[in-house]
């Protein structure tokens, strides 16, 4: 009974957190995010017809689109903490008991080539806020994305419609709050589940001229809109084997998939990941390595953010039991991204570079973190972590703050 109740507790803890996402009453934002691209472009789309321009939508325009993408991006593929959870367990056949396979609990962003043990379960629950505060290295209110275009190719040149735009976003923050859940099949064979809910906040403006010399025009605006969303899911599922196993270590092939839906912050895919761990009487060092690749989804065709995403990444992780109860460990990992956008009626060659007929936004995320993960009962462990981050072409947060419960039976 004391299990039940101590997983009870734990349960509630983590509902509680959750109700951490949702906005306060009286601060609703004036649009959802997948309206957010919408509000901001629909004057110009407006406007590029009323002057004799095309047709336009939202993803028709460069600015939309590498930031739509890179916040797509972010929120696919932002560190989240190993669906192992901190307790690994042995089974001792000559004493039929269960004890721990290793003293330590683990480093919490980069995966242990140990598994949780035959019929063994983790349940975990990680509580992540990114807010953004970096674009292309710059601080995000004085970054942004400049794009530009000539319309009504089949005209002569005095007759077309010429778009500079400038996009940017002033706030852009990222609540992740992970539910999990691992079980071990074999004592070399682990599934999991991950149950995301994020929480975004955005505002940002376009800037936006129309000039053409016949018959004259010259009109500058610039339209300012703010959004907040809450979105469930997909879940990630993921499958770990632990092929080799040794006192000193091991080695372990993982497996995510993240199947496709119509959100705004959507993305299908998977993500493959080869795990190494040392085992030494004064730490312990995990390795990773891998790829991963997604297909981009929006909740309509107009927002579309990206056609693909591809990520190859490496990781490293070293973790020390300070004490049965205590464990403190160190992670640093590194992404490269591939961020392949769809044909735009702007150009942005500033930002982004020609990829066959498509245009493909490249950049590199460093991510240092250092983890404090604590037995506080029984089975219970509860993590604090901070994040510290850098990133080339792409948003950034320069610091994260991580809290998280991991439950074993």
């Amino acid at each position: 009974m004391g299990d039940h109740r101590t997983l009870g507790r734990f349960v509630a803890i983590a509902v509680a957190l959750l109700g951490v996402t949702r906005p306060a009453s009286g601060q609703a934002p004036a649009v959802g995010f997948d309206e957010f691209f919408r509000t901001l472009y629909g004057p110009a789309i407006r406007d590029v017809a009323a002057n004799g321009g095309p047709t336009l939508i939202t993803r028709n325009w460069g600015g939309a689109g590498v930031l739509n993408g890179l916040l797509v991006a972010e929120a696919v593929t932002v560190p989240t903490s190993s669906n192992a959870g901190g307790f690994a367990w042995t089974y001792d056949s000559t004493l039929g008991t269960w004890s721990r396979a290793v003293d330590s609990f683990g480093s919490q962003f980069v995966e242990r080539a140990q598994t949780a043990g035959r019929h063994k379960a983790n349940f975990g629950f990680a509580f992540q806020r990114f807010t953004f505060d970096r674009l292309n290295g710059q601080p995000l209110a004085a970054a942004g994305v400049d794009a530009s275009a000539e319309l009504n190719e089949n005209l002569p040149p005095d007759r077309r419609l010429r778009v500079d735009e400038h996009a940017s976003l002033s706030k852009a923050d990222l609540t992740l709050a992970t539910l999990y859940m691992n079980y071990g099949i074999t004592p070399a064979f682990d599934v999991g589940v991950f149950l995301p809910t994020t929480s975004i906040a955005t505002e940002g403006s376009v800037r936006y001229t129309l000039r053409r010399n016949t018959p004259s025009l010259d009109l500058t605006r610039t339209v300012s809109a703010s959004a907040q969303s809450n979105l469930v899911g997909p879940p990630v599922f993921r499958v770990k084997w632990n092929f080799i196993h040794r006192p000193a270590g091991g080695f372990a092939l993982a497996w995510d998939f993240r199947p496709h839906s119509a959100t705004p912050l959507g993305a299908g895919g998977g993500r493959v990941n080869a795990i190494g761990t040392f085992t030494t009487k004064a730490v312990n060092v995990h390795v990773n390595g891998g790829a991963s690749g997604f297909d981009c989804d929006a909740s309509a065709p107009d927002v579309e953010a990206c056609d693909a995403l591809y990520d190859v990444f490496v990781a490293g992780g070293v973790d020390r039991a300070v004490t049965r109860k205590v464990t403190l460990s160190g992670d640093v990992l590194v992404h490269r991204f591939t961020l392949q956008l769809s044909p735009v009626a702007t150009t942005v060659p500033a930002d982004t570079v020609q990829s066959g007929s498509n245009r493909a936004v490249r950049t590199s995320r460093i991510t240092a973190a250092l983890t404090g993960r604590i037995n506080l009962w029984g089975n219970l462990l509860v993590t604090v972590a901070g994040m510290l981050t850098t990133s080339t072409n792409g948003l950034s947060d320069r610091f994260t703050p991580v809290v998280g419960l991991d439950y074993a039976w």
